[in-house]
Formats: C-alpha cells, structure tokens, sequence
C-alpha cells in the first residue's frame, strides 16, 4: 500500500512535502518534486517508523534533490526515523529541522 504524500507549498512558494503514511517506505522519489536550485523540504512529523524500504527512498529523494541543485532538509522526524538515519549513516547528510517554518529559512 502506497503512503499518502501531499504537497502543499509555504508563503514564498517554497514545496513542501508532507507525508502522512506511519511507516516510511512506500512512497516513490518522483512523488518528491522540487524546484531546480532550491530546497526539498520533507515533513516527516506523521510518520513514526522508517525500514530498508524508507532509507532507501531517502537516499533516492537525496539523490534527486541534488540532481537539481537543491538540497534534501527533513521536518521533525520521529526517534525511530532518526535511529535509522543515524544507523544507515544519512543523518550526517541530511539537514533536520525541528518544524517547517525553520526548515524553510534553512
């Protein structure tokens, strides 16, 4: 079952995706748009689990974010999303931020 992604944009026009499925994992890069040159900002606050699966997506909506000459910052993810990050080693290249509004100023 795929996780229901939204994406809604912040005052200066700024993507942000929201993902609302509990369990990272399931949800395709190219569901992930961003603008070529900017930030992707992914909220990350629904969900509460992240598997092979999710790091994987991660590391694939890194890769495009890059590919666009932006970078890839996360929104609040939960303790679990952060164990997998720190044990697959993507929290050193991943920004976190606490909320959007900070994730947006950068």
């Amino acid at each position: 079952m795929p996780v229901p992604v939204a994406l809604r944009v912040v005052p200066g026009l700024l993507p942000v995706v929201v993902v609302a499925g509990r369990r990272l994992g399931r949800a395709k890069p190219a569901e992930f748009g961003g603008r070529v040159g900017a930030p992707w900002v992914l909220d990350l606050s629904g969900v509460r689990a992240c598997d092979l699966l999710g790091v994987g997506m991660l590391v694939a909506v890194w890769r495009r974010a890059r590919a666009y000459g932006g970078e890839l910052r996360l929104v609040a993810p939960s303790q679990a999303v952060e164990d997998a990050l720190a044990a697959s080693g993507l929290r050193r290249l991943l920004a976190v931020f606490p909320d959007v509004a900070s994730a947006v100023e950068g």
